[in-house]
């Protein structure tokens, strides 16, 4: 009974909210590693202020589903934000990654999304961060082309 208990819980918050939903085949790869289990509280907003909640699962990104034409058809520039929970030796670190991502990107046949945290020492000297206030940078990689980062001649 507790058995079919648990998996009612966990399997009901994803079919009532897939009610309606779009999804984007996505792999977020953190510091060369696939993140799986470790990403949460993600947002995808546009220039105007509105924003929705979405889902992730390793290879899914499921978000409320809205007509692509119509939505955000202002601007092709939205935001994806999202926390990253990494342990280490220090414990439980968070990091917050706000990233801009264009709306085209959610209809290609799969993305991965390469994020560096220039926090640390490997990737310090290999890139340079997104602005002053990001300590972080990306690169997607998706079926119709790419987006690298040009790495510095320090790294």
């Amino acid at each position: 009974m507790k058995i079919s208990m648990t998996i009612f819980l966990l399997i009901f918050p994803l079919l009532a909210y897939s009610q309606g939903a779009s999804e984007a085949n996505l792999i977020f790869v953190i510091d060369e590693q696939l993140a799986v289990g470790s990403i949460a509280n993600i947002k995808i907003s546009d220039t105007e202020g509105n924003m929705f909640d979405a889902l992730y699962y390793p290879g899914r990104l499921i978000f409320e589903k809205w007509n692509y034409n119509d939505r955000y058809s202002g601007t092709d520039s939205l935001t994806l934000s999202f926390d990253y929970y990494e342990d280490n030796k220090r414990g439980r670190q968070v990091y917050n990654y706000s990233l801009p991502f264009d709306k085209r990107w959610l209809k290609q046949d799969y993305l991965i999304l390469k994020i560096y945290n220039l926090n640390k020492k490997v990737y310090k000297r290999k890139f340079d961060p997104l602005d002053y206030k990001r300590n972080y940078t990306f690169e997607i990689i998706y079926p119709g082309g790419q987006m690298l980062r040009l790495k510095n001649g320090k790294g």
